[in-house]
C-alpha cells in the first residue's frame, strides 16, 4: 500500500493529521473519539470521508449513539469462525 504510515504511540501525545485513524478497541469508543478527533485532517477529504475505523467486539449500541454517521460492519459476515461472531468494524466519518 502506498502512503500508509504505522506508528506505536499514545494518541494523546500525537498531533499529526491523517485521513483515517485505524485502531483496535482500547477503550470505550466515546473516549477514543475524544482522543483522536484532533488527528483527522478536515481539509484534504477523501472517499470515503476522513474518519475513524475501529475494531471492537461485544455490545456497542450505547457507545455509537452519539455518532450519527457510524456504519457497522459485522466481521462474521466475512469469516465463519466463532471468534468473529461478536467482532465489528465501526467506521465514523468526521
Amino acid at each position: 500500500m502506498d502512503n500508509v504510515k504505522t506508528i506505536q504511540i499514545r494518541v494523546e501525545n500525537y498531533n499529526e493529521k491523517f485521513h483515517y485513524v485505524v485502531a483496535r478497541a482500547v477503550t470505550d469508543l466515546r473516549i477514543f473519539m475524544n482522543w483522536v478527533t484532533k488527528n483527522i485532517d478536515p481539509k484534504d477529504i477523501k472517499d470515503p470521508a476522513n474518519g475513524v475505523i475501529y475494531l471492537k467486539g461485544g455490545s456497542i449500541e450505547k457507545e455509537i449513539l452519539p455518532f450519527k454517521s457510524a456504519r457497522i460492519i459485522n466481521i462474521a459476515d466475512f469469516f465463519k469462525e466463532d471468534y468473529f461472531l461478536t467482532k465489528k468494524i465501526i467506521y465514523i466519518s468526521i
